[in-house]
């Protein structure tokens, strides 16, 4: 089911009774993910040296988006540092610094699925201070790129294939997209599996929230934070707080204007969908309406929710038909 963040009251550590991998080495480093991250977690371009890279965006004379809308995950630092931040002294949350405590104790005895569940319920939380809530982005930012998007197994065994399988059947019982899955394993089309080579398979769905304040799609799974991408509202996007689902995903869609009644098809360059969309239904909404995620390639208001062409393309590999996506204020 959908588990809207914020999870529980900030202060306590959050649990969680997925399965996890043991935990009985020092954590890898933090420089090799399978999929970057969004403005500050995937960035789905360089999944694991698979590749897949994308190639970069096209110049669409849309707007600019700043460079950390593909972030490369920072370096860590070695485990021991990790501890070298103090707490803060600048006023804010002191429940916060009790946990961020906790999470460099996690870090060091390598539990960095616990760091990142512990430390999701913070974001955005208005009780921080700045130092506390950069603080608090820039790790979980680390931990959801090593814990989610990279080779490595935290969030369940690995999972070893069998004779017959495919990656689609798995993608289908682990609720989560097949380029996913190919991705932060480096699997390339046509997506053959040897039978008992051991891949990385993460539980989904994912599920997202859209905060218009920000001009940002924060991505979740389950209750642990996995990323963030930069978001330009459109005018087309109805007013107010939303609940929607993910009914398609496709290579660019007609764009209609339900106002003036001009159309653009699909193919046509100057669509202001681009060449990736990922639609959304919810009650509130007409079959009329269009209201979707995609790129932005117009420098006007119209449309939805536009993202850069790369970010448009990593949210489409991350969520699934059937995702959530709330819509707050």
């Amino acid at each position: 089911g959908y588990d809207p963040m914020p999870i529980s009251t900030p202060g306590a550590v959050a649990q969680d009774h997925a399965p996890e991998m043991p935990h009985d080495v020092a954590p890898p480093p933090m420089t090799d993910p399978a999929m970057n991250a969004p403005v500050s977690a995937p960035n789905v371009d360089t999944y694991a040296n698979s590749g897949n890279s994308i190639p970069p965006a096209v110049e669409t004379g849309g707007p600019a988006y700043p460079e950390t809308a593909s972030t490369q995950i920072p370096p860590a630092a070695p485990p021991a540092s990790y501890d070298s931040t103090p707490p803060s002294t600048g006023g804010g949350d002191p429940r916060f610094e009790e946990v961020w405590k906790s999470v460099q104790s996690n870090l060091r005895n390598g539990q960095l699925s616990e760091a990142l569940l512990a430390l999701s319920v913070w974001y955005n939380e208005p009780s921080m201070s700045p130092e506390q809530a950069e603080r608090c982005r820039q790790l979980l930012d680390q931990l959801a790129g090593t814990v989610i998007y990279s080779r490595e197994s935290f969030l369940l065994p690995a999972h070893v294939v069998q004779s017959g399988e495919t990656l689609e059947d798995l993608a289908n019982r682990l609720s989560v997209p097949v380029e996913f899955l190919a991705r932060i394993n480096g699997i390339q089309a046509p997506y053959q599996l040897v039978p008992g080579e051991s891949l990385k398979v993460v539980r989904g769905p994912f599920h997202a929230e859209v905060d218009r304040t920000r001009g940002e799609v924060v991505v979740f799974l389950g209750r642990r934070y996995a990323g963030r991408f930069q978001v330009r509202i459109g005018e087309d996007l109805p007013q107010g707080e939303a609940e929607y689902e993910v009914v398609d995903k496709a290579n660019g869609r007609e764009f209609f204007d339900r106002r003036s009644g001009y159309r653009v098809t699909k193919d046509d360059p100057s669509n202001p969908y681009g060449n990736r969309w990922i639609g959304l239904r919810g009650d509130q909404v007409t079959s009329a309406h269009n209201v979707g995620l995609h790129v932005d390639s117009s420098g006007s208001n119209v449309c939805c929710i536009g993202l850069a062409p790369v970010d448009a393309d990593d949210l489409s590999a991350i969520l699934s038909v059937g995702s959530r996506v709330r819509v707050t204020r």
